[in-house]
């Protein structure tokens, strides 16, 4: 008995070592919770970068974007991490390749070398903030019209024309926004579900 309680103990401890290596590898995303196994490092809590040279310019973006986005809907419960790639290769590294950025949740974001921009932070920020308020399941349900059009639209995008559904759902959220009831938010977004 004792010898088949000690194999079945031996099997829990592998299978909780060898699931998240797996997952790891197996699932490149996952990858944002040690972003250092992929060549990147942290130097703040909340910023991880590919090139250190380029640091201070992932800081200025990271406190425009959240000083913007906490002035327009509010905080954050706990600030946003963002991975910066100022390489192709360490943004498909995370299992990304076309994208400007890509948000995991309220986890992080991964933002790619073409995504440099305060609008495209700005964009993925609100996605975070979407997920730390309303709950990333919760986010599975929210019409795509609310959750990219606010985000196009918060996040101050230049582009006058966006390419389909993207403008249309960039100009039902703002017509939506305009008569919201920016005291009670998060409970507008969920009443929408």
């Amino acid at each position: 008995m004792a010898n088949k309680i000690a194999r079945i103990a031996l099997w829990v401890v592998i299978v909780i070592v060898l699931l998240p290596i797996i997952a790891l590898i197996a699932y490149k995303p996952s990858r944002v919770f040690m972003p250092w196994l992929v060549g990147v490092e942290c130097p703040t809590e909340r910023i991880c970068i590919d090139d250190k040279t380029r640091l201070e310019q992932a800081k200025s973006l990271y406190e425009s974007a959240i000083t913007d986005i906490e002035g327009k809907i509010g905080g954050f419960s706990s600030a946003p991490k963002v991975i910066f790639c100022a390489t192709q290769q360490c943004f498909e590294s995370f299992g990304f390749k076309r994208a400007a950025a890509q948000t995991m949740g309220a986890v992080a974001t991964v933002i790619a070398p073409r995504g440099w921009r305060d609008y495209y932070v700005k964009h993925e920020f609100i996605h975070q903030w979407q997920a730390d308020h309303i709950g990333s399941l919760t986010m599975l349900f929210v019409p795509e019209w609310l959750t990219e059009g606010m985000a196009y639209y918060l996040s101050d995008d230049p582009r006058s024309k966006l390419s389909e559904p993207w403008q249309s759902y960039r100009a039902k959220f703002a017509a939506w926004y305009e008569k919201a009831d920016k005291k009670h938010f998060v409970a507008q977004i969920k009443a929408e579900i």
